[in-house]
């Protein structure tokens, strides 16, 4: 079943929906990592200036996928700088937004502060990423545990979320025991570890303009002053 043309029918109604009310709005496709930060700051802007925006959430290779079939994005906010760097667009170039951080996160009662060693105890029977296929922050989880050593090992206790936040839902709910997400979701509940920076490549993420209208030079004037919400979320900002 080929799953792009839903995709892009999905996004066609809600934007249909929105024009039928005269009301101005713009489209934003979001990492799932950044969503939830996303989410608050289109919230304070729509209030702010009037307008509807319409948050799209996805694992970046699936989002680049649906640009790349013709949805009408207008930014695309990736987890990595990788997919926006393969979007053909002669008018705009990738910038970096934040930075992110890897945690080991759980909503059981383990030790988490003993770090990867745990991960290969009994005491851990599933391990939930994000499938490295699309999501860049399961690209570094898969390169940490690669970092240690541990891949091989515990390979076979790995489930794989569509995205981060499928896999911080796994391990919310106890379909796994363990999760390696960013530590913006993290911050929630539960308990987590922060794994050590130097055990992955830096996790910087870049936006892409897909439509240089007056609402979108709006929106990011909007958001590079929400300096305060994204550092609260567990971000950092580069320089």
């Amino acid at each position: 079943m080929c799953r792009r043309p839903f995709y892009l029918l999905v996004t066609l109604m809600v934007i249909l929906g929105c024009n039928s009310q005269n009301t101005p709005q713009i489209t934003i496709a979001c990492a799932a990592n950044f969503f939830p930060t996303l989410r608050k700051i289109s919230r304070d802007f729509a209030q702010h200036h009037q307008v509807k925006v319409n948050n799209v959430m996805g694992a970046s290779g699936n989002l680049y996928a649906q640009i790349e079939s013709g949805a009408p994005y207008d930014i695309f906010f990736s987890a990595d700088c990788h997919y926006p760097q393969k979007i053909n667009n002669n008018s705009n170039v990738p910038v970096a937004y934040v930075t992110g951080k890897l945690v080991l996160w759980t909503n059981m009662d383990l030790e988490v502060h003993q770090g990867i060693s745990l991960l290969t105890t009994k005491k851990i029977q599933t391990i939930a990423i994000a499938n490295p296929q699309y999501a860049p922050y399961g690209q570094k989880s898969k390169e940490m545990l690669m970092f240690y050593k541990v891949w091989d090992k515990i390979h076979s206790k790995l489930v794989f979320g569509k995205n981060v936040g499928q896999t911080f839902q796994f391990a919310q709910t106890g379909n796994a025991d363990i999760a390696i997400v960013p530590l913006s979701l993290a911050k929630k509940s539960g308990q987590y570890w922060q794994i050590p920076p130097r055990s992955y490549t830096p996790i910087t993420q870049c936006y892409i303009v897909l439509n240089n209208n007056a609402l979108s030079k709006k929106f990011l004037s909007f958001f590079h002053k929400s300096h305060h919400t994204i550092k609260k979320d567990g971000y950092d900002i580069p320089k």
